[in-house]
């Protein structure tokens, strides 16, 4: 029984040791994720672009046109940022079909599960200013937070990394009707969190924490509440959370949680089909409404390594005014 017991945790150390050492590729691998799912969703409205970057522009224009015919696609949006700036956005196709809207830089789209990336940032914003770590146990921020027992220390290994890497055990897609909007207007943010909470508390975990990488959106509806419960203001919702602490300092200003006048129609097959007016009980996981050139703001903080336009950093507590880096 001993040799099994420190079999158990030297593979658990192994375990720990692994996933620290991937801490500082966390943000990377989600970027990077996040640009292979956004990328294809992006409309023939354009703005101008340096002319190093035209003959990238002409070709990648006329891929676009090729395979949208061949895919029977109806319009996209797309920006290229660089350096710190976007040196080209243009849109193809239609934003809306039937009124004649073309589709542009300036039309808002619902980002999918791209919204994780958004989370994400958030919360290691969070995380320089000391209020959360990457190894805390989820339920030190949730203590509502349980699953039926099935592992040993199961939720100390179902850390706030865990949640954000798809490693955490947990069932992948816990939505009870949230995905229909009638739902959404039935259970609200709070009651929707509160419901899960106690769903969870009966179920088991679906795999070992830190065993394997499996899709899970129930982890960043949990991610999403931490950040929230850490820095939201003054009973905020999540939307208005992410307006203030993210969007309004990259000045994302078409970025939000609800449709927009702007937001193109959803189409399947050439077909339009109805898109939900907001998503505030999955915003976390998959509810963001953006433009390529707000997402292209965002991406040049990213590649800006943390700057926002108005200099300040969120990395390492630093911060950067006019160009010049000071400790903060």
């Amino acid at each position: 029984m001993s040799d099994k017991k420190n079999i158990f945790m030297m593979t658990e150390k192994n375990r720990i040791a692994k996933e620290k050492k991937s801490d500082k590729r966390l943000r990377l691998a989600l970027f990077l994720l996040f640009l292979l799912f956004f990328t294809p969703s992006c409309n023939s409205s354009k703005r101008p672009y340096t002319t190093p970057f035209s003959d990238t522009a002409t070709k990648t224009a006329q891929f676009i046109a090729q395979t949208m015919k061949a895919d029977n696609m109806v319009g996209l949006s797309i920006a290229l940022v660089s350096d710190g700036r976007i040196v080209w956005a243009e849109g193809f196709g239609w934003a809306d079909k039937e009124n004649r809207i073309p589709a542009s830089p300036e039309t808002a789209y619902m980002l999918g599960s791209g919204s994780k990336t958004l989370t994400t940032v958030a919360l290691l914003q969070l995380m320089e200013r000391g209020l959360v770590f990457l190894d805390d146990p989820a339920d030190r921020h949730l203590p509502e937070f349980r699953l039926a027992p099935r592992y040993p220390d199961q939720m100390a290994l179902i850390t706030v990394q865990r949640l954000l890497n798809h490693h955490s055990g947990l069932p992948g897609d816990i939505y009870n009707g949230g995905f229909v909007e009638e739902a959404w207007n039935q259970w609200g943010c709070n009651l929707y969190i509160d419901w899960l909470f106690n769903y969870l508390k009966d179920d088991y975990p679906s795999y070992e924490p830190g065993e394997i990488s499996v899709y899970c959106n129930t982890g960043f509806v949990l991610a999403g509440e931490i950040a929230l419960r850490l820095g939201g203001i003054g009973g905020e919702t999540f939307d208005e959370f992410m307006i203030r602490q993210l969007f309004q300092p990259l000045k994302m200003d078409s970025s939000g949680f609800r449709a927009t006048p702007s937001m193109a129609v959803g189409y399947v097959g050439g077909q339009p089909v109805p898109s939900a007016e907001s998503n505030c009980v999955f915003g976390a996981t998959g509810g963001a409404v953006t433009t390529v050139l707000d997402i292209g703001r965002f991406l040049a903080m990213i590649l800006d390594q943390g700057a926002a336009p108005g200099g300040e950093r969120c990395e390492n507590g630093v911060r950067c005014e006019n160009g010049v880096m000071e400790n903060g």
